[in-house]
């Protein structure tokens, strides 16, 4: 290989050392993270992912390693602080607009809105990415991508809003409107267990629980975070809402969270929750959604067998600046039989409502960049792969109206 050739696959030296104390810096950053973490694994996760940045910025200064090794380290090392990179501009962000709003007026809310959404939009690789998904997912259109930025960008103006006047004079509760159906979470509600309220992530769910409670008591069930200054974010947003709170124990195990939950369902209130994380095959039953075979939790089901509480679907999308809330016929689980493959059944058919209301109003769905989406939405269709969920599994029961009744559309899951 000739000398010229070789020198420019050589990194310049003072690149490389520039590198090097950006690697140590977010370094260090980590380790002053774990230093607020409270669950042991995180703190030995941060506290590692903080070693390896600074050992790598500390090679990289002192220029010890040939050309290859160099690259080679760069990609390994940027691509593992990648992710943290973004979350730490994302948690910054929140912050930042939390901090502005409460010192600023409707106008200068309305203008960082503004600011958000130019910015976003001249990112091009979430743009990219954004449209890669929507279209592995089957659901793209021209203009969509933009259309999804504009209400994550209504979501960040709700919650600036909020902090800067508190819910009952942010506006927030106007931008939304309910039709008929509100009637069938009243009737599920008036049942006396409680209220499971089920939805997709979709762009506004932060501060639907605060407006459902303007219909139904509710209460806001406030997960934790592995990162301390994501959950006193949200901690904030609960509190300016003057939402009702309830916090499960930091350590707490998937059994003691249900527990927390019930203690709500028992509390004869109303419980939003948004279930469409996937998990570990190990953690959850395999569902449909585009075509992928993803794996749901079961705690809803499980909760509304043990508490008798009904489940009520809601979705929302906008159209000439509001958001319109649309409700489904409540579903009761009879806690009788064989609970693993009525809980199986339940969530099969939550991923069938989702999956259908998902490619009626694809830019409301909140997770589009989420990784664990982005990983399902790259591996190949593959739902054959599935169980059948026949009228003989499918034990859920209808009460109430019939959807006809109130204009949702949503079909009886026997029927599947």
């Amino acid at each position: 290989m000739s000398e010229s050739i070789r020198s420019t696959m050589v990194p310049d030296v003072t690149i490389v050392r520039v590198l090097g104390v950006l690697l140590i810096a977010a370094g260090i950053a980590q380790c002053v993270s774990a230093l607020k973490c409270r669950k042991r694994g995180e703190i030995i996760l941060a506290s590692l992912r903080g070693a390896l940045y600074v050992s790598a910025g500390g090679l990289l200064l002192m220029n010890i390693l040939g050309a290859g090794y160099t690259a080679f380290l760069l990609i390994l090392v940027f691509a593992a602080a990648a992710r943290t990179l973004r979350k730490w501009a994302t948690t910054s962000l929140l912050s930042l607009g939390a901090h502005l709003s409460r010192r600023g007026s409707r106008r200068r809310v309305e203008r960082l809105r503004s600011v958000m959404l130019a910015a976003t939009k001249l990112c091009l690789p979430l743009h990219w990415q954004v449209a890669r998904n929507m279209k592995r997912a089957g659901v793209y259109r021209k203009g969509l991508p933009d259309l999804y930025f504009e209400r994550a960008a209504d979501q960040m103006g709700f919650l600036m809003h909020i902090f800067r006047a508190g819910f009952p004079e942010s506006g927030v509760a106007q931008r939304f409107s309910f039709d008929s159906s509100i009637q069938l979470l009243h009737q599920a509600h008036s049942a006396g267990h409680g209220t499971l309220v089920i939805s997709p992530h979709l762009c506004g769910y932060p501060v639907f629980p605060r407006i459902l409670a303007e219909h139904v008591p509710c209460s806001i069930y406030l997960r934790h975070s592995a990162d301390p200054r994501k959950h006193e974010i949200n901690r904030q947003i609960g509190h300016a809402g003057g939402g009702h709170l309830v916090y499960p124990p930091i350590d707490a195990s998937p059994m003691q969270r249900i527990t927390v939950a019930m203690g709500i369902l028992r509390a004869k209130r109303a419980l939003y929750i948004t279930p469409d994380l996937p998990r570990k095959p190990d953690e959850g039953v395999p569902v449909t959604i585009f075509g992928r075979t993803v794996y749901f939790p079961t705690g809803v089901v499980i909760m509304a067998m043990r508490t008798r509480a009904p489940v009520v679907f809601v979705t929302w999308h906008c159209e000439n600046g509001l958001y319109h809330v649309s409700f489904h016929p409540p579903l009761d689980f009879s806690p009788r039989g064989d609970r693993q493959r009525r809980a199986a059944s339940g969530m099969a058919e939550f991923a069938r409502l989702m999956d259908e209301r998902l490619h009626e109003h694809p830019e409301m769905w909140w997770n589009w960049l989420d990784k664990r989406w982005t990983r399902i939405l790259r591996s190949r269709p593959r739902s054959e792969d599935l169980p059948a969920f026949s009228e003989a599994t499918m034990d859920v029961e209808l009460s109430g109206p019939g959807p006809s009744e109130y204009g949702t559309g949503v079909r009886d899951p026997r029927s599947c």
